[in-house]
């Protein structure tokens, strides 16, 4: 984040993944835990909003782990950014 006028600013998109893995976690100090620590798969799905591309680069680590493929993918479909 910058600093502008006295203002702050996210710059990038992984810094407002990480602003709001920051309120899910405020909101679980609150009010308590929603989501079971063993389903950590699912914990961090809410956490980050990214349930799609979680599941995609697990499946995609497993391979790589398992020599089905070399490295991760570095081609990736975009999708449009809704405003």
């Amino acid at each position: 984040m910058s600093l502008q006028g006295g203002k702050k600013w996210v710059k990038r998109s992984g810094e407002c993944e990480i602003v709001y893995v920051y309120k899910f976690m405020k909101t679980e100090s609150e009010v308590g835990i929603t989501i079971s620590l063993s389903k950590v798969q699912k914990r961090v799905a809410e956490a980050t909003r990214v349930s799609s591309t979680l599941c995609r680069v697990l499946r995609e680590g497993e391979n790589v782990e398992t020599g089905v493929t070399m490295a991760f993918s570095t081609l990736r479909k975009l999708r449009p950014k809704v405003s």
